[in-house]
């Protein structure tokens, strides 16, 4: 691996350079940008006004096609080819690392239906833009994780007093997501990890928690919870933190152990991001948010360290613990008066 790090940091310096090299030629460019687009849009509702301007439009959109053809055919897409080769070169064998098992898939994601089904953000999803996508085993249990960005309409962050969506979850109004203009209209409220965990088990019910900071704000009215029953779980710690949802308290108190709550403490601490959770049918699912990209390298600086991925190793590692704590918990699994409840 370290050879192969090696290696890949002479292609980043190589193409950066070729990327450095594109942006000081057609510097100059954006002069003319700058002075052309606001003569079209005049000569657009004046038009007595395009003779004058004409010369300088032809001018702009030549140097625009000029730009093009340098990025595209001379300097050949550098921070493309970058990100890409990163992607399924080093991250590929970076989980292999972490989990034999783990595959890994860069422009794959969990479908949209399934991220829905997980209930962690209600009906609050109108768009949903995912990568790196990750599935496998953990002794046994089947898991699966992508980096998601999820969105909502713009007036959900404005009915939020003070603001709370937008601030609280690192949402900008007027977010265009990797797709493109589809997200113009709408607002990134969750930039982060998804996971879901199959235990494959026959059980019925559902346990949700949530950070008590989103309670009755923005996505998280007490009106979506109708039917649901919000109890403490006894944990100071915890109940001080989450505010949390049960089909009935017995099923509750049989999922969210003391043990397991000092788990997903110390995942929050350790990651320093808000986690959103969801218990039904026999499936953990999970929200980690982030507030930032994951699994990516910085073009300009370099890419990540063998203790970098050993970083991210550990933080694969938590997850992996919560999931062996639940698959070894006889208490949720042997129960026959808990299913089908």
């Amino acid at each position: 691996m370290q050879q192969l790090l090696e290696d890949f940091e002479q292609f980043r310096k190589k193409k950066y350079r070729s990327y450095k090299w594109h942006k000081r030629i057609t510097k100059p460019f954006k002069i003319v940008y700058f002075l052309a687009v606001p003569a079209g849009i005049l000569s657009a509702i004046l038009p007595f006004l395009l003779p004058f301007f004409l010369p300088l439009i032809l001018v702009g959109v030549g140097l625009f096609i000029t730009e093009l053809i340098l990025y595209n055919k001379v300097f050949k897409e550098p921070d493309v080819r970058f990100r890409n080769r990163f992607k399924t070169e080093i991250m590929p064998k970076a989980f292999k690392l972490i989990n034999p098992d783990f595959e890994y898939s860069p422009f794959e994601k969990i479908p949209e239906r399934q991220i829905r089904g997980m209930a962690l953000f209600k009906d609050s999803i109108v768009n949903y833009y995912g990568e790196d996508y990750v599935k496998g085993k953990v002794q046994g249990v089947e898991i699966e994780f992508c980096e998601a960005f999820l969105y909502t309409e713009k007036y959900s962050a404005g009915s939020v007093a003070g603001g709370v969506l937008v601030n609280l979850f690192g949402g900008e109004g007027g977010d265009i997501g990797a797709d493109g203009n589809e997200f113009a209209k709408q607002v990134r409220f969750f930039s982060g990890l998804i996971l879901d965990v199959d235990f494959h088990k026959d059980f019925e019910g559902r346990v949700y928690a949530i950070p008590r900071r989103y309670l009755d704000s923005g996505l998280f009215k007490k009106k979506h919870f109708q039917g649901w029953r919000r109890t403490e779980t006894g944990n100071a710690g915890f109940d001080q933190v989450y505010a949390v949802f049960a089909s009935n308290e017995v099923l509750l108190h049989y999922v969210l152990t003391p043990a397991l709550q000092e788990k997903f403490l110390h995942l929050k601490r350790k990651l320093g991001a808000e986690i959103f959770m969801s218990f039904q049918s026999g499936n953990l699912n999970m929200g980690v948010n982030w507030g930032r990209d994951l699994f990516e390298c910085d073009f300009a600086k370099g890419i990540p360290s063998i203790s970098e991925f050993e970083n991210l190793s550990e933080d694969v590692q938590l997850f992996e613990d919560i999931v062996v704590s639940l698959s070894q918990e006889r208490r949720i699994w042997g129960d026959k008066a808990l299913r089908n409840q």
